[in-house]
């Protein structure tokens, strides 16, 4: 079963992550139409770049627990997503350790 990630952040003074621990899905982020002001993002703690209401974005592979946000009270971020693409996996090669542990590879739909 694929995972669904969705959250609603309430903006304020204070970076917030988009997610707690690692999360690494293809997720759309969309600022809401009735914000007041435009929401700061920023990458790692890099440079601020700033979104207006109702901008949208897809972000494909992306580990939401490296984005952070910011901006005015009561405005708010929506982050929806999941996993693009399905795992599969293979059986160990003819010969291989013995212990079948196989390989893990993502394919796309």
């Amino acid at each position: 079963m694929n995972p669904i990630f969705i959250r609603s952040i309430t903006l304020s003074g204070t970076w917030q992550k988009l997610a707690a621990t690692r999360t690494v899905l293809t997720a759309a982020i969309t600022t809401a139409s009735t914000n007041s002001q435009s929401a700061q993002f920023r990458v790692d703690g890099g440079p601020t770049v700033l979104w207006p209401a109702s901008v949208s974005a897809t972000l494909i592979g992306v580990d939401l627990s490296r984005i952070e946000v910011k901006g005015t009270s009561p405005d708010s971020v929506l982050v929806t997503g999941g996993i693009s693409r399905r795992v599969i996996k293979l059986p160990p090669p003819p010969g291989g350790n013995g212990n079948g542990s196989g390989a893990f590879f993502g394919m796309g739909f």
